[in-house]
């Protein structure tokens, strides 16, 4: 059996504003804070059609700089696209 994906959570200083308060999604490396959304105008009620995603942080692996990633995730799997931010 696998050992469990554990990680620590991140450090203060590796935000430039607080996690505390925002809503974690998923687990493990995949994880991340919701720190909005985005819907499509066109986007029906059930959201099929249209373009809709989260837009989340996670903390960056880098470990000589404290970065982070800014995601752009569709139903808390696919991820359309991500900016580090340093």
């Amino acid at each position: 059996m696998p050992a469990a994906d554990v990680r620590p959570e991140p450090r203060p200083e590796q935000f430039p504003f607080d996690v505390a308060g925002l809503a974690k999604v998923g687990r493990g490396r995949k994880a991340y804070w919701k720190i909005g959304a985005y819907a499509d105008a066109d986007v029906p009620a059930g959201g099929q059609g249209g373009l809709a995603f989260d837009i989340g942080v996670r903390a960056d692996k880098n470990p000589t700089t404290s970065c982070f990633l800014l995601l752009f995730v569709r139903e808390e799997k696919e991820t359309l696209g991500r900016i580090l931010v340093e």
